[in-house]
């Protein structure tokens, strides 16, 4: 597979998904594929488990791809994402293989934010900066200027 059709495989994921058409979106994945988010949130392996989790969508919950990176040495790619109207932001770790995929891997965070507001650093209060961090304090590691 090559990059162009890795982002064909995926876009036809997420358009499956956004019209709640349970069996194109399962026909993207290997029979005997993975679908998980690390490390333990959730796990779906094979047609008839993926056809069960898929069958939850609603059309227009609106799979949008914002990134999309591709392999093709290794077949695997990756993409950023946003899965339902803006509640949740992650990205998926996708190995393909014979033309589908073979494991999706995805890290997610859950919360109402737009994708520009959710990516932005300015005017935002993290947890962890140069000045607070606990690791950094602990070790007293020196910056100059702080």
């Amino acid at each position: 597979m090559n990059a162009v059709e890795f982002r064909d495989l995926v876009n036809t994921v997420a358009d499956a998904w956004n019209e709640a058409d349970t069996v194109s979106a399962a026909d993207c994945f290997a029979d005997d594929a993975i679908y998980m988010e690390p490390p333990d949130r959730h796990f779906f392996q094979g047609r008839v488990q993926l056809l069960a989790l898929f069958s939850m969508l609603h059309p227009g919950n609106n799979m949008q791809w914002h990134h999309i990176w591709f392999d093709e040495q290794s077949q695997v790619g990756a993409g950023e994402f946003t899965f339902a109207h803006d509640q949740v932001h992650g990205v998926a770790i996708i190995e393909v293989e014979e033309q589908k995929i073979k494991l999706w891997r995805e890290y997610q965070w859950h919360g109402h934010m737009s994708w520009q507001r959710f990516i932005a650093h300015e005017n935002k209060t993290f947890q962890c900066t140069i000045d607070n961090s606990p690791f950094l304090l602990l070790h007293e590691t020196v910056i100059p200027g702080h």
